[in-house]
C-alpha cells in the first residue's frame, strides 16, 4: 500500500480510507497541523492525483498496474 509508507506519517493526519470502489481516499486530519493542500501535494508525491494536483510522472510510473484498475470486488482499504 504505498499510501502507508508516506500519508500516516504527515504530520497532523489522523487516520485515512482509500475506495478502490470510487477511486478516491477520505483523510482525517487535525487542521492545527496540516492544511488540505499539504495533504493532497503528499499524495500527488507517491503519484496519485489529488483533487486539482497532479500526481507526479515519475512516481505514478512506479506504481503496480492494479493502482489504476477499478475492481467492483475489492471495496474500500484502511
Amino acid at each position: 500500500d504505498y499510501l502507508k509508507e508516506s500519508l500516516p506519517f504527515l504530520k497532523g493526519v489522523i487516520s485515512y480510507e482509500f475506495c478502490f470502489h470510487s477511486s478516491t481516499i477520505t483523510v482525517v486530519y487535525n487542521p492545527k497541523k496540516v492544511t488540505p493542500e499539504a495533504i493532497r501535494a503528499e499524495i500527488a508525491k507517491i503519484g496519485f492525483d489529488a483533487d486539482d494536483v497532479k500526481g507526479d510522472p515519475k512516481a505514478k510510473a512506479k506504481l503496480p498496474k492494479e493502482c489504476f484498475v477499478t475492481n467492483p470486488k475489492t471495496g474500500c482499504s484502511k
